[in-house]
């Protein structure tokens, strides 16, 4: 296609039908599968049940506290205040899988800006491959496959701020880069790397601007923000990089005394180096030619150069943020190649095709690395008798009274203000719950049920009553709950 020509002409959106269609799609897909695993009790207290409690305060106008963190405020943890916009839909639906259905549908929203970007460099049918090229891709499946948490939000915010710098609408580019500050104090450094992107664009002022915010917030939300609302030891308790240094001011410096430091760290274990290839062979490692990389490096940094192995894989929400630039990325870097100065040599000639070729490997990975493959079996879509009655069973717990369970069970409950997850962070023998409800039938996990059973015992003993008992469930009611004191 000629450049020119695309410049010229006008792509409406809301007229591709089939556009939205996909994101419709997209939309209901997702959150169907989330539901349902969800419904099979395979979500947990870290992080559905964290956040379903979190926004629940939100839509009473309450502190986003959350008793599994012991924390008033859940902004001591992450400051990630743009959760207070999914509190009007718990006006309607106060229920965690609200938050399943806001989450696909934030995937889906990043088609649109991913498909007009493509659209003008590529033409209607390549942008069609690789928005269906996203929808499929692994990072994208992981996430939302892992719960729910706030990054989600980052990903259309980014797809749109790098839609907005392309047609150089300024105004909507910064809005967008801005909002980021509202997902996640980490995002603050890609703020910055948005501003050294500005400046390629020739917008040179508003990206030292970009980058000088994005540094300063990241030093107020550590050192100031997060401190401040958390009730527990006013620090920040997220430091995960160790290996460079006990806080960002020794990290720098220790990579100013070492700079092979970093890249140490980030070859330091096979799977780091997986994931890398992971994340760039199924778009043929394109991105690589991007100026888009720029807004990368924060990004796997952040993930490879952790301390936490569960940062390094594939697995869980780590790589949300980087889905939407990956595939815009490698749009611009095909681009790249194609330029005139490669016409002539054969391996850029060999990427004609190239948008296909991304199609076809992510969806051959489908089978290979998508965490859905247990959907092929019957009975992810239907609910055994235990999963059916829980809705009544769960009825017999009074929605004002605290609650006590396994972190499996407490996503399905945390619509309320005080739920305590045993074994995270909530010893079973410190809490003096109205209701304990377990199930030795699911997940345990941080604990086992052996320790569960011990300390319902030992609380049978000390002031709960069982009061239910069928099909795996049980219910422990404390004695005095009800009790009106007589002075």
């Amino acid at each position: 296609m000629n450049p020119q020509d695309a410049n010229n002409r006008q792509i409406v959106w809301y007229k591709e039908k089939f556009l939205l269609f996909l994101v419709f799609f997209m939309s209901v897909f997702y959150s169907v599968l989330s539901i349902l695993r969800h419904s099979h009790f395979d979500s947990n207290t870290w992080d559905l049940g964290l956040f379903d409690q979190m926004v629940w305060h939100y839509s009473r106008f309450e502190a986003p506290a959350s008793t599994s963190m012991m924390l008033q405020n859940s902004l001591g943890d992450h400051f990630s205040p743009i959760l207070a916009l999914c509190a009007p839909l718990y006006w309607i639906y106060p229920h965690a899988e609200t938050l399943l259905v806001v989450q696909a549908v934030l995937f889906a929203a990043a088609l649109i800006p991913i498909f007009l970007f493509t659209e003008k460099r590529l033409g209607r049918k390549q942008a069609y491959c690789f928005v269906t090229a996203f929808m499929f891709f692994w990072g994208v499946q992981d996430t939302i496959e892992f719960d729910f948490h706030p990054d989600v939000f980052a990903v259309p915010l980014i797809a749109f701020a790098i839609y907005f710098i392309d047609v150089k609408k300024w105004l909507w580019a910064s809005l967008s880069i801005f909002a980021l500050l509202l997902v996640k104090e980490d995002l603050t450094l890609l703020i910055a790397a948005f501003g050294v992107y500005l400046a390629l664009h020739q917008k040179v002022k508003l990206g030292l601007l970009l980058a000088v915010a994005g540094v300063l917030f990241f030093y107020l939300d550590l050192a100031v923000i997060i401190p401040h609302f958390n009730n527990a030891d006013k620090s920040y308790d997220h430091w995960i990089y160790q290996s460079l240094g006990t806080g960002p001011l020794n990290a720098l410096l220790a990579i100013l005394k070492n700079p092979f430091l970093p890249f140490d760290v980030l070859f330091s274990d096979g799977t780091k180096i997986k994931t890398l290839f992971l994340l760039f062979a199924p778009f043929l490692f394109l991105p690589l030619f991007s100026r888009q990389v720029i807004l990368m490096l924060p990004l796997i940094a952040a993930k490879l150069l952790a301390n936490s192995s569960n940062y390094w894989g594939m697995g869980f929400h780590y790589s949300a943020t980087l889905c939407p630039i990956l595939v815009m990325a490698c749009v611009e870097g095909l681009v790249c190649c194609r330029q005139k100065e490669f016409s002539n040599k054969g391996i850029f000639k060999s990427l004609l095709p190239a948008p296909t070729y991304v199609l076809m490997i992510n969806l051959i990975l489908i089978p290979i690395l998508s965490p859905w493959r247990y959907v092929e079996h019957a009975q992810f879509w239907t609910l055994n008798e235990m999963e059916k009655a829980s809705s009544s069973i769960f009825a017999l717990m009074p929605t004002g009274a605290s609650v006590a369970t396994q972190s499996s069970i407490a996503p399905h409950l945390s619509e309320r203000k005080d739920i305590y997850s045993l074994g995270s962070n909530v010893d079973c023998h410190a809490v003096n719950p109205d209701y304990f409800i377990v199930n030795p039938n699911l997940n345990c996990w941080p604990i086992t049920y052996s320790e569960i059973a011990a300390c319902l015992n030992e609380r049978m003993k000390n002031g709960y009553k069982k009061i239910f008992e069928k099909d795996g469930w049980i219910i422990l009611k404390n004695e005095s709950y009800g009790v009106i004191a007589v002075k």
